[in-house]
């Protein structure tokens, strides 16, 4: 009689994986920065680097920004723990991290040349850099502000529920979104001041200027 036990294995695996890719916005985890890095300051005299950096993971499950990545990873070799950095550093990478030198940020670093995890890190930057090298590996991409003007009338059309849909655009818009919510806003109550209470007049006449043929001609001059 034939199992069919690893294929059932599989399934389950299969759709389990659907099943988290099918949650419901309000149901991930969207840090707010500001919260998040309370009590960064102490470090240096409570010297808890360690646990900072399993806070930072442990919030970031949802929002996989690659720069809160980077923060644990910067965390755990202050705490002397280099063994944590190169795999945080590869999922940095997984999420958008492109910059091939980011091992200057770690000083005095000492990783076992023998890991497979370092051999990959390595192999990842190394690619990083030569595409770098090649104007043609570069493109102006607009799906972002493409898709942001949407979210902000809606947003601007029913304040009531602005953060969430704000939320919305974070989760659902392009994968770079995650790491600018992260270094330009820290929260939903800052976004939701700047684009509604601060200035949405600003915002539309923004979406005035950036016609077809203005980007195409952005695209060009940038190319140049």
């Amino acid at each position: 009689m034939k199992s069919y036990f690893p294929l059932l294995i599989v399934i389950m695996i299969i759709a389990s994986s659907c099943k988290d890719k099918e949650r419901a916005i309000e149901d991930l985890f969207l840090p707010d920065l500001n919260v998040l890095f309370d009590g960064y300051e102490k470090l240096d005299s409570t010297k808890a680097y360690s646990h900072f950096a399993d806070k930072l993971i442990d919030a970031n499950q949802d929002l996989r920004s690659s720069e809160i990545y980077i923060e644990a990873a910067s965390l755990y070799h202050q705490s002397g723990e280099d063994n944590m950095v190169p795999g945080l550093l590869n999922k940095a990478i997984d999420n958008g991290m492109a910059n091939p030198k980011i091992l200057l940020k770690f000083q005095n670093l000492t990783l076992d040349q023998d890991s497979e995890e370092v051999k990959r890190l390595y192999k990842r930057l190394d690619s990083i850099q030569e595409k770098l090298r090649k104007v043609s590996h570069f493109s102006m991409e607009m799906e972002s502000m493409t898709q942001f003007w949407d979210y902000f009338e809606r947003a601007k059309e029913d304040t009531a529920n602005a953060k969430d849909i704000f939320k919305e655009f974070i989760f659902k818009g392009p994968r770079e979104l995650r790491d600018f919510y992260v270094v330009r806003y820290n929260n939903l109550d800052n976004m939701y001041g700047q684009m509604i209470n601060g200035a949405p007049n600003y915002y539309t006449y923004l979406k005035q200027q950036f016609s077809p043929d203005s980007l195409n001609a952005l695209k060009n001059k940038t190319t140049r």
